[in-house]
């Protein structure tokens, strides 16, 4: 059984995966943009989260768990993270 933040968690991912679903160009700019506006605390942990998802889509190469509708995800992640390495970061 998962806890509520478990859920408003899970909730979440869904509300955004839904409107990426349906959503154009200038909708995820948009997206990004108010992003940008918010507080910079609130910034700094979306950044982390997304970094999680470039973490995982990384890990996703390393599998071959991957597929031609992600791979552009997958790949540029791999590239993502080689160059922080590469960086020492």
């Amino acid at each position: 059984m998962s806890t509520q933040r478990e859920q408003q968690a899970q909730q979440a991912a869904n509300d955004f995966l839904d409107f990426l679903n349906s959503s154009t160009a200038s909708d995820r700019k948009e997206f990004a943009n108010e992003v940008l506006r918010g507080h910079r605390t609130l910034q700094d942990i979306a950044f982390s989260s997304f970094m999680l998802l470039v973490e995982g889509w990384a890990g996703c190469d390393k599998d071959g768990n991957y597929d031609q509708r992600n791979e552009r995800a997958v790949k540029e992640s791999t590239r993502i993270l080689n160059a922080l390495h590469a960086k020492g970061v």
